[in-house]
């Protein structure tokens, strides 16, 4: 689609469909373009040079309060990043679910809740925990604009489970604001025909202007909603919250906590040739995150790296001043989506594609 100057004034100043869907467009045009240039480049730079051994700590700005979580003597970020043991669960079954950018796993079903990335409609999928296809629900009330990511976690109501959904991608850095709805978690019943779910749009802005961002975390502890922003020329992340109860009536400035430089984190795992062009070129690019049932761990994915932050009842801010460890990991050509065990004792993986593995990683 062509856009004048006046369209992209108007995408910028309107909520109505016909902006979104200018909008859309656009980012998915320039997502290519950019993803594209960044590939070349980056596999020119990596086959003139021989890399980078140095590593450095994220820094971090503003502090953050949070109560201290309950934690797992056994289950901790060196633990898992020591001992989990990787497998395939299984294949993701559903022919509709080919472009995975979200996953979230039920704290009290044997279920994995999943969304498709941007292009599709608002809904997700239930699968099993070896992806076999359960249901696919529709979203009532939300729009697909970029769905990035997805977690599950504290809402309004107490002792309910919600599911976040995560329309917070803009390639183009242009949207005026970003959504994360808000959904109470569906109760899957084989016998059921209503597989629907009501949503709510919380709409946020950033405070010093529009992002990329592909992880969405929701602390169990707090109920806080927090954005970390994606840097595809390879600058820091920046980590946004917004703090609990969040209000629907009204668009929320998100509070910069913390800052992570993914390009300064040095990974022992290489990625292997012929892996594919984005773990091999762009393996640094955050694309995911979850925070363990519990609260103690932090998981963010990348294209090519899973790296845990213990919390030790510190805050998440302040944990992202804490040095990361590197996690088991498979090779996927495009791995957008982490999702922690119910038990917390492990976490799955799962890349874009037709009929993926769904990768597990557990302690024995």
């Amino acid at each position: 689609m062509r856009l004048n100057s006046k369209d992209l004034v108007w995408c910028r100043c309107t909520r109505t469909r016909e902006g979104r869907d200018i909008l859309r467009n656009m980012n998915e045009s320039l997502a290519r373009l950019t993803i594209a240039m960044f590939v070349a480049c980056a596999l020119v730079v990596s086959s003139c040079s021989g890399g980078d051994d140095d590593t450095q700590d994220p820094t971090t700005v503003p502090t953050e309060t949070a109560e201290s979580p309950t934690k797992s003597a056994e289950v901790t970020a060196a633990s898992l990043c020591a001992g989990a043991s990787a497998s395939v669960a299984g294949a993701v079954a559903s022919p509709d679910l080919i472009e995975i950018s979200g996953l979230a796993a039920s704290r009290t079903q044997d279920v994995i809740w999943a969304h498709n990335d941007s292009g599709d409609t608002p809904r997700v999928f239930a699968m099993s925990l070896t992806g076999d296809d359960l249901a696919t629900y529709e979203v009532r009330g939300a729009e697909a604009t970029d769905w990035e990511d997805m977690a599950i976690g504290p809402g309004p109501e107490a002792d309910t489970d919600y599911l976040y959904l995560a329309d917070i991608g803009d390639n183009a850095s242009l949207r005026p604001e970003i959504v994360v709805y808000l959904a109470p978690e569906p109760v899957y019943d084989a016998a059921s025909s209503l597989h629907a779910v009501d949503a709510e749009a919380l709409r946020f802005v950033y405070p010093d202007g529009a992002h990329d961002a592909e992880t969405l975390l929701v602390d169990p502890v707090s109920g806080d909603i927090i954005v970390v922003t994606k840097n595809i020329a390879g600058g820091v992340s920046g980590v946004y919250r917004a703090v609990f109860p969040q209000d629907a009536a009204v668009t929320t400035t998100l509070e910069k906590i913390a800052e992570i430089d993914f390009a300064a984190l040095t990974p022992a795992k290489t990625i292997p040739a012929g892996s594919g062009a984005l773990p091999e070129a762009l393996g640094k690019i955050p694309t995911g995150g979850e925070i363990s049932p519990d609260g103690s761990i932090t998981a963010i994915r990348t294209y090519g790296t899973i790296w845990l932050w213990q919390r030790d009842g510190n805050s998440i801010a302040a944990s992202f001043a804490q040095a990361p460890c590197e996690a088991p990991s498979a090779v996927e050509t495009q791995g957008e989506a982490i999702a922690f065990r119910s038990d917390g004792r492990g976490y799955f993986t799962v890349s874009e594609g037709q009929n993926v593995a769904l990768n597990a990683f557990a302690l024995e």
